[in-house]
C-alpha cells in the first residue's frame, strides 16, 4: 500500500544540535544529541522542539543538574484530535470531518454522522495547520543557569542498504561497496553518522504504528551526493559498524550515498551442477551454474561485508564491459569465503540418466546413474558436481567411476574435468534402505 501524507500549511521551527551522532540500522536510527537549556532551581517544565517519527518509549534523558520527574512526547500527527481532516480510503471513498480519536481506527464526526475508518483502509490524509512535535519534561533542577541536556532516542523512517559493483578480470575481482542512506524522518544537519550491519532483534509494532510507519515513507525521492566518502569499520556488541568520516546533512526525502568498502582480491570462476535427491529423475542438456568465488581474508585485503546486491561486470569480448550477473550476499565476516552466483553457462551442459533400478526388498533399493557433462568451449573446464542424498534414509555409494568426497550426511561431490569441445561421462550407484 502506498501512503501519501499531505500538509497544506507547514510551520517550521528549527534548532541547532551542538553534538549529534546517529547510528542507522534497518528502518530506524539511534540518535544521541546535546541541547543547552536554561534552568531555574526547583521543579519546572521544559518544552523542546523535536522530530517526527521518534519512538516515545526510547527516549533517555541525562544531565548532571536535574532529575526528570516525567516526560511526554507529542508527535505532530498526534495533534489531530479536534482538527478537521479529509480521509481518502483504499476503495476511493472520501470523508471530511473532525477527529474524535486516532489509533487502530480513525473516528471522525461530520454534521450528520460519526464515521469509523480502520487504519488499514486509509490511503491518504489531508489536514492543515501542523506544527513541530514537542518533548515536554517536568524536571527537578539543582542548577540556576544554562546547562547541558543529553538526549538519546530512536527514530523511525531512516534506513540504509548496501550495494556493490565488481569488475572480474584475469582472476581478480575489484569490488566496491556503497551505502544508500534513505531519510523520511526529517532534516538532520551536520550529524556524525555510523551504519550498523547485523541481525538486531526488535519487537514488532502494533497496527497503529505499522500504519504510521507506512504513512511516513511517502513519496520518497533519491538524490545521491556527488562524492563518495570511504567509511571506517569496527565491531560493536555482536554487529559490525561503518563510520562515515565526515559530518553529513541528511535531508528529508533524500538519499545520501557513502562508500563503505573497496577491495581488489584474487577470485575464480567456478562451474557447479547439483543432482537432485529425487531418485528416478532424469535431466537432459541442463546448463550448469556459474559463480565467482573469493576468500574474504585479511591477507586478501578483505573486510566485513554487509548484506546487499552485487553487480559483476566483465570483458564483453570486444572493446568494453558487460554485466556478467547479479546476486545478493549475506552479512559476511572477515575470514569467510564469498560466492556470487552470476547465472548459467551457455556452453557447458549436464545430463542425468537413471540407468538401472533394483528393488531387493520392500525397504531396500539401489539406483544407478550416468552423468554426462558436455563442454563446447575452446578450453578445458572443471565442474563441481554435487549429488544430493535423502536425509530420511540410510544410503551408501556402492560404485563410482570417479573418486568422490562425502561432504555431509546428505551430499557427495565429484570434481569432473572436461577437455575442450568434448564430453566426460561418469557413473555411480547408490543403495538406500529404511
Amino acid at each position: 500500500m502506498k501512503w501519501k501524507f499531505l500538509f497544506i500549511i507547514m510551520i517550521m521551527i528549527g534548532w541547532t544540535m551542538a553534538t549529534a551522532t546517529m547510528t542507522i540500522g534497518n528502518g530506524y536510527a539511534t540518535v544521541n544529541e546535546d541541547r543547552t537549556v536554561n534552568l531555574n532551581t526547583g521543579v519546572q517544565t521544559l518544552s523542546l522542539d523535536f522530530y517526527n517519527n521518534v519512538i516515545p518509549g526510547s527516549i533517555v534523558i541525562s544531565s548532571p543538574c536535574l532529575n526528570v520527574l516525567s516526560q511526554r512526547y507529542k508527535d505532530a500527527t498526534q495533534t489531530l484530535n479536534g482538527r478537521t481532516i479529509t480521509v481518502t480510503t483504499t476503495n476511493g471513498n472520501v470523508y471530511t470531518g473532525k477527529v474524535i480519536s486516532m489509533g487502530n481506527n480513525i473516528m471522525i464526526t461530520t454534521s450528520t454522522q460519526t464515521i469509523i475508518i480502520p487504519m488499514d483502509n486509509v490511503d491518504n490524509i489531508v489536514y492543515s495547520g501542523s506544527s513541530l512535535p514537542k518533548l515536554t519534561l517536568t524536571v527537578d533542577s539543582q542548577c540556576n543557569d544554562n546547562s547541558n541536556l543529553n538526549l538519546l532516542y530512536m527514530v523511525n523512517g531512516i534506513s540504509w542498504s548496501a550495494e556493490y559493483t565488481a569488475v572480474f578480470e584475469n582472476n581478480q575481482l575489484k569490488l566496491n561497496g556503497i551505502a544508500h542512506i534513505t531519510n523520511t524522518a526529517g532534516d538532520y544537519d551536520d550529524v556524525d553518522v555510523t551504519l550498523v550491519a547485523g541481525n538486531i532483534n526488535r519487537v514488532q509494532p502494533t497496527n497503529y504504528y505499522r500504519w504510521y510507519n507506512k504513512m511516513m515513507y511517502a513519496e520518497e525521492t533519491a538524490m545521491p551526493t556527488d562524492s563518495y566518502q570511504q567509511t571506517e569499520q569496527s565491531q560493536a556488541y555482536e554487529y559490525h559498524t561503518y563510520h562515515v568520516p565526515m559530518l553529513v546533512n541528511l535531508k528529508k526525502n533524500e538519499t545520501t550515498v557513502v562508500s563503505i568498502v573497496s577491495m581488489n582480491v584474487p577470485a575464480e570462476k567456478k562451474y557447479t551442477y547439483t543432482i537432485p535427491y529425487w531418485f528416478y529423475s532424469e535431466k537432459e542438456n541442463e546448463p550448469v551454474d556459474v559463480s565467482i568465488e573469493f576468500a574474504n581474508t585479511k591477507e586478501n585485503n578483505g573486510a566485513a561485508l554487509p548484506s546487499g546486491t552485487v553487480k559483476v561486470y566483465t570483458d564483453n569480448g570486444f572493446n568494453g564491459y558487460m554485466l556478467a550477473g547479479e546476486d545478493t550476499i549475506d552479512n559476511t565476516p572477515l575470514g569467510e569465503d564469498v560466492t556470487i552466483n552470476t547465472g548459467k553457462a551457455f556452453d557447458i551442459l549436464a545430463s542425468v540418466k537413471n540407468t538401472n533400478h533394483k528393488k531387493y526388498s520392500s525397504r531396500v533399493e539401489e539406483d544407478s546413474y550416468e552423468i554426462t557433462l558436455t563442454n563446447r568451449k575452446n578450453e578445458s573446464v572443471t565442474v563441481e558436481v554435487t549429488g544430493e542424498m535423502p536425509r530420511w534414509e540410510n544410503w551408501e555409494i556402492t560404485q563410482s567411476s570417479l573418486s568422490y568426497t562425502k561432504e555431509s550426511a546428505t551430499k557427495v561431490k565429484w570434481h569432473v574435468e572436461i577437455p575442450k569441445n568434448s564430453e566426460t561421462t561418469f557413473t555411480y550407484s547408490v543403495k538406500r534402505w529404511w
